[in-house]
């Protein structure tokens, strides 16, 4: 009986070992399955596509294309063009051209074949047919300096090298003289056989005139050396192919009628006859430069300002206005200051600018003395 009962103990005992392995393996499984199992993920197999390399190919050749030239501005300056003139000319037309990015060239003769590639032409005489050589190309603009016979065009510009009128000129002349005279004691040495010398000598009485009323001195000499009466603004007449000795004499009376002021016209005196006039202590106005010896007596040069009418039209043309026509002013040159002040001179150009403009009349008839 003792040995039965040990015997059902070991049983029981294995039974319960038997129990628990089989427990845990139970729980064990359970884990397992509850966790799960991360497969790994497969990526996919890439194949790179392959393909041709370009085929070097030829580099064009870049195009060359030439850089156009500027427009082109000619002076047109023949054998026998005035040289000082031509200088002159010359340097305000490449400043004007270079300020205006034009290219610049002086020749001796133009042809109407050569005119496609030219813009501006600027000519001086002598030229021959200038005006045909303008008509045969409306595409260039021209600028005819000193062809007086020719008239304004369509692409024709003018400046005339004609003086101003003469008696406008003589006209400013006896304005100027009585304006620096002291006591109105003026005079003119014109030539008698040229309407110009006439003209001009009637102007400069005028002019005179116009400044100073009746010109009574107010100091003696109020007589000459003969007993006549001294009358201001006074004149001398002389041919146009008077002789030195003529001129001379000219001069001698100028002096015994004690005029402090003269002006000697174009074509009246010599240099012998300024030089006698200013060594009596004459002052002087003229329209040339002063010789040697007469600084000191020199009141100014009065000409026509060609160069001032050509720079207002050259500039009007680069500007695009043609078919001008510039007319010399009156400009004073070899000014001395012990004579003009710089309030003169403005009072002299208001008159000269009236003048020009035909406000004020210089009437060619003498004034009376």
């Amino acid at each position: 009986m003792l040995v039965k009962n040990c015997k059902d103990e070991q049983d029981v005992e294995k039974n319960w070992k038997r129990y628990i392995l089989y427990l845990v393996l139970g729980f064990t499984i359970l884990f397992l399955f509850g966790c799960g199992v991360n497969n790994p993920t497969v990526s996919p197999i890439t194949t790179q596509e392959i393909t041709a390399s370009p085929q070097p190919t030829e580099t064009p050749k870049p195009t060359v294309t030439p850089t156009p030239l500027p427009p082109l501005a000619i002076l047109l300056a023949p054998e026998g063009s005035n040289p000082d003139l031509v200088v002159s000319i010359s340097k305000l037309l490449e400043d004007q051209a270079s300020r205006n990015g034009y290219r610049f060239e002086q020749r001796l003769q133009l042809t109407e074949d050569e005119l496609g590639g030219v813009n501006f032409v600027v000519a001086l005489p002598p030229y021959p047919e200038l005006g045909a050589l303008a008509a045969s190309s409306h595409q260039t603009k021209f600028l005819a300096v000193g062809f007086n016979d020719l008239e304004p065009g369509e692409n024709l510009s003018l400046v005339s090298t004609s003086t101003t009128a003469p008696e406008q000129q003589g006209f400013l002349a006896g304005y100027i003289a009585a304006v620096i005279s002291s006591d109105w004691r003026v005079g003119v040495v014109s030539t008698s056989d040229t309407p110009s010398g006439t003209a001009a000598r009637n102007g400069f009485l005028n002019g005179a005139v116009y400044y100073c009323g009746l010109c009574r001195p107010t100091y003696p000499p109020y007589y000459d050396a003969a007993g006549n009466i001294l009358s201001y603004p006074t004149y001398v007449e002389l041919p146009s192919d008077a002789s030195p000795e003529e001129h001379l004499q000219a001069a001698q009376i100028m002096v015994d009628r004690h005029a402090e002021i003269v002006y000697v016209r174009s074509g009246a005196g010599s240099e012998e006859l300024l030089q006698m006039l200013a060594e009596a202590g004459v002052t002087l106005i003229a329209e040339s430069e002063p010789p040697a010896g007469t600084g000191s007596q020199w009141a100014a040069t009065i000409q026509p300002g060609l160069l001032t009418a050509f720079e207002e039209v050259l500039a009007g043309l680069f500007e695009g206005r043609t078919g001008e026509k510039g007319l010399p002013v009156f400009e004073l040159t070899h000014t001395n200051p012990d004579y003009l002040s710089q309030g003169k001179l403005d009072l002299i150009q208001r008159v000269s600018s009236d003048l020009i403009a035909g406000y004020i009349d210089p009437n060619p008839e003498p004034a009376a003395p």
